[in-house]
């Protein structure tokens, strides 16, 4: 290999280098997307009337750990629904209007939907 093509390929790698270390370097890895999870559990009967479901957050603020319930009721024209499947429902719009990503569905022995995990971009 002659003397100027090894200067070359020599000038090409520190190009590369620099290309790779501007793109790939510490700033960056400061610009990563950092996310926050939550989990929304299958629904269970409350009573007659009343069904309901938990949505889990995790890493928010201090605790790390939070838990909200959502409720769905029956009414005179909704008698036959399966009120644990309109929270689960209910619960699951609501995160997604919120900019929450399905991200995994992990099912029962069944194959019923038991967990629902989601994440959503940090701001």
């Amino acid at each position: 290999m002659s003397r100027r093509t090894r200067m070359a390929l020599a000038g090409l790698i520190v190009l590369v280098a620099a290309v790779a270390w501007s793109t790939y370097g510490p700033v960056a890895s400061q610009d990563r997307a950092r996310w926050e999870y939550c989990t929304l559990n299958a629904g269970s009967q409350v009573d007659q009337d009343t069904a309901e479901v938990r949505i889990e957050y995790f890493n928010t603020g201090d605790t790390g750990y939070r838990v909200e319930v959502v409720q769905a009721k029956s009414s005179w024209d909704s008698q036959n629904d399966n009120l644990a499947e309109n929270a689960f429902k209910r619960a699951a719009a609501r995160l997604g209007s919120e900019g929450w990503e399905m991200v995994h569905m992990a099912p029962d022995q069944w194959m019923r939907v038991r967990i629902v995990y989601f994440k959503r971009r940090l701001p």
